[in-house]
């Protein structure tokens, strides 16, 4: 009789079970490429389990029947389905960000040259394997903050480069006010005057991936080092030259952060290795 019984249970339920199954093996399958930091064949698998869930619960209700009933309910729930699969997406599309925020912040200083070339190409693919399976997954705030990131880090070394001269300039300018004015100090009012044009030379720029995401970080940079320059020349008759590569990277990286979201080209990759 037992056996009778789950006979029938899963001719009436094999659909709900097959589902089910198949879920659980693509849900399985998400986690093992997880923790290979397959990052898009994970969300895809992902993806994949969710509907079989969905459609497994989908499937019993067209045992229903009876005085037309059975079309309406399918309807109502169709309609919850097209709701939950928005849902759903909306769910997808936090797990790649988070997941894909997670890598490029933990890669990002010792990963070798190339790595961010790494972190695009691997965007690339989790925004086609979304295409591919047909889901239409917004991941443009994702590319915001990987755009910001990404910018951040090129300009951190040619950064460097201006800071140490501008430094080397500002501590030769203190070496003319103290000759000038000698030990004790006599002229107050003079030394003041000097040391505060001395100030006014900004030995650091404000670097953070706030102002990245939110201005061309790297035209901000070569303002801000023309400016000391300037200063320098103009008030302590000190000239001070910058590295022309890092001149030349910045003022490629500032071209391509006016143009957002930014386009990543071979030239803006090969900053990374070059800068």
């Amino acid at each position: 009789m037992k056996a009778f019984s789950m006979w029938k249970w899963l001719q009436e339920n094999w659909e709900r079970t097959v589902f089910s199954a198949v879920g659980f093996v693509f849900l399985a399958f998400s986690f093992k490429h997880l923790w290979n930091s397959a990052i898009a064949n994970a969300s895809a698998t992902f993806a994949m389990a969710i509907f079989c869930f969905i459609y497994s619960n989908l499937a019993r209700f067209k045992r229903f029947k009876g005085l037309g009933f059975e079309a309406e309910l399918w309807e109502d729930k169709q309609r919850e389905a097209a709701a939950l699969i928005d849902q759903l997406s909306g769910i997808i599309s936090i797990y790649s960000h988070e997941i894909m925020m997670a890598r490029v912040m933990m890669n990002r200083w010792g990963g070798g040259e190339g790595v961010w070339k790494s972190h695009w190409a691997l965007f690339d693919r989790l925004n086609s394997e979304h295409r591919d399976f047909g889901q239409e997954i917004d991941l443009s705030e994702l590319k915001t903050e990987l755009d910001a990131v990404f910018l951040f880090d090129l300009v951190s070394r040619p950064y460097g480069e201006l800071q140490r001269v501008i430094s080397d300039g500002h501590q030769k300018a203190l070496v003319i006010i103290n000759k000038e004015h000698g030990s004790p100090i006599t002229d107050i009012e003079g030394y003041n005057k000097r040391y505060s044009e001395l100030t006014q030379v900004l030995t650091e720029f404000e670097r953070t991936i706030d102002n990245a995401r939110k201005s061309d970080i790297a035209g901000d940079i070569l303002s801000w080092a023309e400016d000391s320059k300037k200063r320098l020349k103009s008030n302590f008759d000190i000239e001070i030259e910058f590295d022309s590569d890092a001149i030349k990277n910045l003022k490629i990286i500032s071209k391509a952060s006016q143009q957002r979201p930014i386009e990543i080209s071979d030239q803006l990759l090969s900053v990374e290795d070059t800068s």
